[in-house]
């Protein structure tokens, strides 16, 4: 029986790869997403530090009745921090915008990985239904050259 040689099958293999580097693309964009979403939890955590040492700087600020530099010295150790909150709020800000632009990539890549299945999907399907009709056609030759032999036999035995 002769073997079947699918004739896009270097299209095929096209599709797999495509596939393949889609999924390794969502892979890597989730992966930077996790990475981005602790960097997030990190600067969050480092403006609630910021926030406390404010507030703790404004309530010490006038507790005794200390020399006016002492005073002065608080109050700008409470802008500094007051600074040094708006900086770390920012910086969460611009994590939550980076996270969003990730996640959209995300979503890209999904449908990217979703559209490769698809067309894969419908290649292998073609593949299969072609094999099965290569195979059919064989069976029915060979039933042809089954029927064709035992003709020629028969008329060979109904001769002598």
């Amino acid at each position: 029986m002769p073997l079947f040689r699918y004739r896009l099958e270097a299209l095929l293999d096209q599709k797999r790869e495509a596939k393949t580097a889609a999924e390794t693309a969502l892979a890597a964009c989730r992966a930077e997403e996790r990475q981005a979403r602790a960097r997030l939890v990190e600067l969050e955590a480092a403006a609630t530090a910021a926030a406390e040492r404010k507030r703790l700087a404004r309530e010490t600020s006038y507790v005794n009745n200390d020399t006016i530099e002492n005073i002065l010295a608080r109050r700008n150790d409470v802008t500094i921090y007051a600074r040094l909150l708006d900086d770390a709020k920012g910086g969460v800000m611009s994590q939550r915008l980076f996270i969003e632009e990730l996640a959209e990539l995300s979503e890209a890549a999904l449908a990217a990985v979703s559209e490769a299945s698809r067309e894969l999907e419908v290649l292998l399907k073609h593949r299969a239904k072609a094999e099965a009709r290569f195979l059919a056609e064989a069976d029915r030759k060979e039933t042809l050259e089954q029927e064709e032999i035992a003709a020629a036999m028969f008329e060979n035995r109904r001769r002598s």
